[in-house]
């Protein structure tokens, strides 16, 4: 009975070789791919397709052979040849639209996506295409419904997760922004922390994008806009402290910028440090004597010094009911959270 097996498993062998002509060396560049070694790969796959041009299970993991090995555009040709062996074969579509996908061939990726979808409409990895396709042309709404789909893969990459958010943003829905933002793993990127800081800023959610920012300072590569936006979400949240520690380490750090010395100034009031407070704003003054931002906030400060002689301003009564201190957040760069100044017409040079 066991040489009965033994003969059927031999027999079912041999009835695949002829399916490639080269069994053995397909799988011995299956392995290859496996185990991460895809240009070797390559050259095996290459003879078989010599010898037999139609294997549609060779040329397509020689385009996938030659993807991984960053020779995509080669990789897209070979899915290209598979397709047109069989049009509807549903791997070579996933593959092809991957592939298209990091080439930034957005329009092409998303009809291959759409197209796999049909064979296989509850696969994780063809709705996350799907979503950052989605994302590129800016259908939020889509993007949203497509990651959702994907299992949690769009929560495996940090980037991802950040273009899920910032959909959510823009579909007025902070909360599920938060919610993945929130399961950024500690050890991503910083990139990645400073960027949902500032995403959880806009939103004023501050306790939040505080712990992004300083999950981003360390290794940041601007250390004075991670620690200059520490210090903005610090004050904003009501931890003055915080934003006094980290305005501090700044400027220890040897950084003297006007901005910087008139947010510490803030954080110092709140704290009833009035003294340290103005001297912060002094300073301010002394760094851009032509910012008059920094002169509104020292005269509410010490309101007999509007009209001292040595002032290079005079005082007028602002039109706006609400011009002190106004915040907001913005992008520059990576983004990054910004005081605007005070609304023109509360001063001007004498």
């Amino acid at each position: 009975m066991g040489s009965h097996r033994n003969i059927s498993i031999l027999f079912l062998l041999c009835g695949a070789l002829p399916l490639s002509g080269q069994a053995a060396d397909y799988q011995a560049a299956v392995a290859y791919v496996q185990q991460g070694q895809p240009a070797k790969a390559i050259p095996v796959l290459q003879e078989i397709l010599k010898a037999t041009s139609s294997d549609l299970k060779a040329r397509n993991l020689l385009g996938i052979a030659l993807s991984a090995s960053g020779r995509k555009a080669e990789a897209e040709q070979q899915f290209l040849k598979a397709l047109e062996l069989d049009p509807h074969f549903a791997p070579v579509l996933k593959n092809l639209a991957v592939n298209e996908l990091a080439l930034g061939k957005y329009g092409d990726a998303g009809l291959h996506f759409s197209q796999a979808l049909k064979s296989a409409p509850s696969d994780p990895v063809l709705h996350f295409g799907m979503g950052e396709v989605d994302y590129k042309e800016k259908r939020y709404a889509a993007a949203v419904g497509h990651y959702e789909k994907s299992g949690d893969l769009y929560l495996k990459d940090p980037q991802a997760t950040l273009r899920y958010a910032r959909s959510c943003v823009e579909l007025k829905k902070p909360a599920a922004a938060a919610a993945a933002l929130q399961r950024l793993a500690p050890a991503a990127d910083v990139r990645a922390h400073f960027e949902a800081g500032v995403l959880l800023a806009k939103m004023e959610k501050y306790s939040d994008a505080i712990l992004e920012f300083r999950l981003a300072q360390p290794g940041y590569p601007d250390a004075y806009e991670a620690g200059y936006n520490l210090t903005l979400a610090c004050e904003k949240g009501g931890d003055h402290s915080g934003a006094i520690a980290a305005a501090e380490q700044l400027i220890a750090q040897g950084y003297r910028k006007a901005e910087l010395y008139n947010l510490l100034s803030q954080a110092y009031e709140h704290a009833d440090r009035t003294k340290d407070a103005y001297q912060a704003l002094r300073t301010a003054t002394q760094l851009e004597p032509h910012d008059e931002s920094n002169y509104v906030d020292l005269m509410e400060l010490h309101p007999e010094m509007r009209d001292s002689p040595t002032s290079p301003w005079r005082w007028s009564r602002c039109s706006s009911t609400n011009c002190r201190r106004p915040w907001r957040c913005c992008a520059a760069g990576a983004g990054s959270t910004r005081r605007t100044t005070c609304p023109p017409g509360s001063w001007a040079r004498r």
